[in-house]
């Protein structure tokens, strides 16, 4: 009974640190948004100028797509993926790009999937409105850039040798 008591006298508290967190990562959430369509547009212009790919920018574009991609998830309260069905996005998103044409391919395919992100209603909404498919669209979609932009840059790097 005292144990139910402390925590609900404490409930208050734990909600006033939950919002103050909420706002100190507003700014970081911004800037991890901003920089991610800045990086990949950057790296969609390279790939679409360039007679050959440079595999060292690529794996370092998609690595920054990455670290600003996995920030943002953690940032963000946006629901989960079942286990199984994650399991199955990794596994196919390990076997990309055994040479330049697919991996150019699979480029504009994380292209896709940013620019579907970044453009999901979710993020138009207003803040205490929570659209379940919007949400979980997003979160699926972060979680593919995620997985897709770690085996490319795996795969740039090997290509780069």
């Amino acid at each position: 009974m005292r144990d139910r008591e402390y925590a609900l006298y404490h409930a208050g508290e734990v909600r006033e640190q939950k919002e103050l967190a909420a706002r100190n990562a507003l700014p970081q959430i911004r800037e991890d948004f901003r920089q991610l369509q800045l990086v990949n547009n950057g790296l969609m212009k390279q790939v679409v100028l360039a007679k050959t790919l440079d595999y060292r920018l690529i794996a370092q574009a998609v690595g920054e797509i990455k670290n600003r991609a996995s920030r943002l998830k953690d940032n963000l309260t946006l629901p989960q993926l079942q286990a199984a069905e994650e399991s199955a996005r990794k596994a196919k998103a390990q076997e990309v790009a055994p040479d330049a044409a697919q991996l150019k391919a699979a480029l504009f395919d994380l292209d896709r999937l940013i620019m579907r992100f970044v453009t999901n209603p979710h993020f138009s909404n207003s803040p205490n409105t929570l659209v379940v498919p919007q949400a979980d669209q997003a979160g699926r979609d972060l979680r593919d850039i995620i997985e897709l932009s770690r085996a490319l840059k795996k795969s740039a790097q090997q290509l780069g040798k």
